[in-house]
């Protein structure tokens, strides 16, 4: 794999990642709200 290849692929590995990351902290904060706006019972 030439350089330029492999700094695409890098590229596209943190790209998704940081997208998977960001959902991931959407979906979170989306749960924490529900939790204090009594959306969910604190157990859950």
């Amino acid at each position: 794999m030439d350089a330029g290849a492999s700094g695409a692929l890098v590229g596209y590995l943190l790209h998704s990642h940081a997208l998977a990351s960001a959902q991931l902290t959407a979906m979170a904060g989306r749960k924490i709200k529900g939790w204090s706006d009594g959306e969910y019972p604190l157990s859950a």
